[in-house]
């Protein structure tokens, strides 16, 4: 009888945990530039996520809700804000091994700095690159050579572009 119970507790706690997985993902899947909601709203809806993420464990989840609150600082121009929490989420990538996510988070911060700090932002998008480069990440590298084109051609190197 214990047994049962205790059985029918473990099963009930990974279906919540399972639940809770989903909802996590589902808001870090947001398009953040396409929300209709003030911009306070969205900051807190991902400051959220990233607390309920940290409550379960959820490494992966945390990751992409730090990367999503830091989109959502991009869109407010506060770069700054950006940089730290799409670091946070390049950290926890690098824990669990998620090289692709790697590549696309330096690549995606390079984007990102284009047009404050150009020699930082070509650093970040040439260790994307290079990590998409090394595991022939053939889906991330599209995005990233096509935005690296974008740094050439800002910097006036039309023929490196």
């Amino acid at each position: 009888m214990r047994l049962r119970l205790l059985t029918g507790f473990l099963l009930l706690g990974v279906a919540v945990f399972s639940q809770e997985k989903e909802r996590i993902d589902s808001i870090n899947n947001l398009y953040i530039q396409g929300l209709n909601i003030p911009p306070d709203s969205i900051l807190a809806i991902f400051q959220k996520n990233i607390k309920d993420a940290e409550k379960i464990g959820y490494e992966k989840g945390l990751a992409d809700a730090y990367s999503s609150l830091g989109y959502a600082y991009s869109y407010q121009g506060k770069y700054d804000e950006t940089t730290k929490y799409s670091l946070k989420a390049i950290r926890i990538f690098e824990k669990l091994g998620m090289q692709n996510r790697i590549a696309s988070y330096y690549a995606g911060l390079g984007y990102t700095m284009k047009y404050l700090d150009f020699e930082k932002a070509e650093d970040y998008m040439q260790k994307g690159m290079a990590i998409a480069e090394l595991n022939h990440f053939e889906d991330e590298l599209k995005d990233i050579y096509n935005n690296y084109g974008v740094l050439k051609e800002i910097n006036h190197e039309l023929d490196s572009a």
